[in-house]
């Protein structure tokens, strides 16, 4: 018996890329990372995505847009993580706002925040220990996380409540 295909087994393209739609049709074992601006990610009803490190779909992503109409299991972690990112050091700006500022001499630090919007078909499940959390990180108490969901399936967490959303984490 042949193995099957990458796009017959799991999420494609895999890694998730800025800009482009990822789609998947089967089993995914090993988690999907969704930190790309501008992701969409599609799991197509009978498909699996679990396992992850943190969870079975991770996403820091600052504009992410997710319809589950299959399978997000985490398993005994995390089903839907999604968090702002690390703080990080970088050159100013001067044009990054509505109007131009004053850039101090040096780096400054830039706070990544997280915006996910989350569907769920009638067949679409996200399960896990947790199924759905966002977790703003304590290094990144500037970073804001943006979370919508209209649900028309099911959100089961199996060791705690299905959603998790403190302020910080």
């Amino acid at each position: 018996m042949a193995a099957s295909s990458a796009a017959n087994a799991q999420c494609s393209p895999k890694p998730v890329s800025s800009s482009t739609t990822t789609n998947c049709t089967g089993t995914e074992n090993g988690g999907l990372i969704a930190d790309d601006y501008g992701v969409r990610v599609v799991v197509q009803e009978n498909a699996i995505v679990r396992g992850g490190f943190d969870a079975a779909i991770d996403t820091r992503s600052q504009s992410a847009t997710f319809t589950i109409n299959g399978r997000v299991d985490g398993e005994n972690r995390t089903g839907f993580l999604v968090t702002n990112g690390e703080p990080y050091l970088a050159p100013c700006d001067p044009y990054a706002g509505a109007s131009p500022i004053v850039c101090p001499p040096g780096l400054q630090t830039y706070y990544p925040w997280a915006n996910a919007t989350i569907s769920i078909g009638a067949r679409g499940t996200i399960t896990g220990g947790q199924a759905l959390v966002s977790r703003q990180l304590f290094n990144n108490p500037f970073g804001s996380i943006s979370v919508s969901i209209t649900n028309e399936g099911l959100i089961e967490g199996t060791a705690a409540p299905p959603s998790v959303m403190p302020a910080r984490f």
